[in-house]
């Protein structure tokens, strides 16, 4: 079974240049890979553990030192208590109120120059999985996407990315 699913999480995932393994198949919310594993769904980074590391005490979470929601490295993962979890959080401006924004956060993926970019290609008609391609793994579609219309780094200004492409 141990092999089975190591063999099921390899072969979906992508080696980034920062050590991560993205996890390129289904996602859950906020980008956390999903899978079906002794009969239910899991978190992908969970199972990560389970295999390559043993099993997960009751009420434990599994975090990821390099703060990559889609990422299943186990020598990136390590296991806290809901307050570690919530600390980390709080340490990484990810709980709401933290006023940080933009390239100021420290999970920040993208940079304002970035953005200004994306909404380029964007507006300028590339598509939001070839702008993914040209950026990185573990930027999402829906994170991508987000940043490209402004729904996301709002503070950027928009005006200025779709007036300079017409």
């Amino acid at each position: 079974m141990q092999r089975e699913a190591s063999y099921r999480l390899l072969s979906r995932t992508v080696l980034t240049s920062n050590g991560c393994w993205m996890w390129t198949a289904a996602k859950a919310g906020r980008g956390y890979g999903v899978l079906r594993f002794r009969g239910r769904q899991w978190y992908a980074h969970r199972v990560s553990w389970v295999v390559y590391r043993g099993e997960i005490p009751q009420n434990i979470c599994v975090l990821h030192r390099c703060d990559t929601p889609g990422c299943i490295n186990p020598e990136h993962l390590f296991l806290g208590s809901y307050q570690d979890n919530s600390r980390d959080a709080s340490c990484k401006g990810r709980l709401p109120g933290n006023r940080t924004h933009g390239s100021q956060k420290p999970i920040a993926k993208l940079d304002e120059t970035s953005v200004r970019r994306i909404r380029l290609l964007y507006y300028g008609g590339a598509s939001i999985r070839a702008i993914q391609r040209q950026y990185h793994p573990a930027l999402t579609w829906e994170g991508i996407k987000a940043a490209a219309i402004g729904k996301t780094w709002r503070h950027v200004n928009f005006d200025e990315e779709r007036t300079a492409t017409r």
